[in-house]
């Protein structure tokens, strides 16, 4: 994977203004939600990663369709859009162009996170500095989850988006299986004895997954076998991408 083309992708995604104007739409409203929750979490004794993360419940939940955007730019798009022009001037492998868009929307996905996260955590230590605990681990340990799960959930979608023969069909099947992925989330928090069976079929667990290793106040820690399926999903729609793009002329 060469850095030019790297380097290439990430600015094609930096400069899109749908994906800029949706990082500060989503600090302006988790600053917001953050502002009124203050003074009842101070009540309650609740740290600082605690606020964000309850602040952080429209971005956990709508920032998924931001990542859908991103897989569609990189590769339900067609191929007259600017980002293939570099990569056609180059010698360069259809694997390297499939791994070079694969890592640069994973950054803008973590740039993304970590932007949200030092926002809304600045803004509450600013404002109530001396009331609010800060504890460093829980901030990372939000970061962590919360960009393993967007990142899983964009190497799904590329997945998709590169097997997708039109525009129209990567809509469609990204919109079934976030549908699918949020409601099965829903499912594990109504059924709680089978929480851990249910997370293992959507990329939406790894985050609960290691919130309940890590914090204390979970009831049950997941089974060995539920550790299987992050890695499922990690591994799985990379290769099926790399594999379509090795084996057909889809650039």
């Amino acid at each position: 994977m060469k850095i030019e083309i790297l380097a290439y992708e990430i600015k094609h995604l930096l400069t899109r203004p749908l994906i800029l104007a949706s990082i500060i739409i989503f600090v302006v409203i988790g600053i917001y939600e953050s502002y009124y929750l203050v003074p009842i979490c101070f009540t309650l004794g609740v740290t600082l990663p605690a606020i964000v993360s309850t602040s952080s419940i429209l971005f956990s939940t709508l920032y998924p369709l931001v990542v859908v955007y991103i897989a569609y730019t990189n590769y339900a798009k067609p191929k007259a859009e600017g980002a293939l022009e570099s990569v056609l001037a180059t010698p360069v492998s259809r694997s390297e162009v499939f791994l070079s868009r694969m890592t640069s929307g994973t950054v803008i996905i973590f740039i993304s996170v970590i932007a949200y996260t030092l926002a809304i955590s600045f803004f509450i230590w600013y404002l109530f500095v001396g009331v609010v605990a800060t504890e460093f681990q829980g901030l990372l340990l939000f970061i962590l989850s919360s960009f393993l799960e967007l990142a899983m959930l964009y190497w799904i979608f590329m997945a998709i988006g590169s097997i997708s023969r039109t525009q129209g069909q990567y809509i469609i099947f990204s919109a079934i299986a976030l549908a699918i992925f949020e409601g099965l989330s829903f499912l594990a928090g109504v059924f709680p004895g089978f929480s851990w069976l249910i997370y293992s079929f959507t990329p939406i667990g790894i985050s609960q997954g290691i919130n309940s290793v890590i914090l204390s106040g979970f009831l049950s820690q997941p089974p060995l076998p539920f550790w299987i399926s992050p890695i499922i999903w990690m591994a799985l729609p990379p290769y099926l991408g790399v594999r379509h793009y090795t084996i057909t002329d889809q650039p």
